[in-house]
């Protein structure tokens, strides 16, 4: 998964920057954050330490320079729980370094035994 994910993950990074997704004649467009979004299928068996493990993740992130924020949502539907994480970086070069260095919530899921193969992820600007 980590070759896959990384150049995904890379390719995904390198058209966010090079398109921008903005126009130079609004300002608020070309300032707009960087999110990285994974989106999951796990058993409920797993949801509760996938959670705690989210809710504790989250709390380190909060004080790293350059993050901005996070959002989860989660839904279950019968035998499965279907989540999705939201992280939100102020710019496009700390979202990468923490991509590159840091433990991204992919890889928290991984190590929590969500299989690779149910975890999808993308990278967007965020306009709100």
């Amino acid at each position: 998964m980590d070759e896959v994910k990384d150049e995904r993950l890379s390719k995904y990074f390198q058209r966010l920057v090079d398109e921008g997704l903005g126009g130079p004649r609004y300002k608020e467009y070309e300032i707009a954050p960087y999110a990285l979004i994974v989106r999951a299928r796990m058993a409920p068996e797993a949801w509760t330490g996938v959670f705690y493990s989210w809710l504790s993740m989250k709390g380190h992130m909060q004080g790293m320079h350059g993050f901005d924020r996070t959002q989860m949502f989660a839904a279950r539907e019968e035998e499965t729980v279907t989540a999705t994480f939201i992280t939100v970086w102020d710019r496009a070069e700390t979202l990468y370094q923490w991509l590159e260095t840091g433990y991204s919530v992919a890889d928290m899921l991984e190590a929590m035994g969500v299989p690779a193969d149910t975890i999808d992820l993308e990278l967007a600007r965020d306009y709100s």
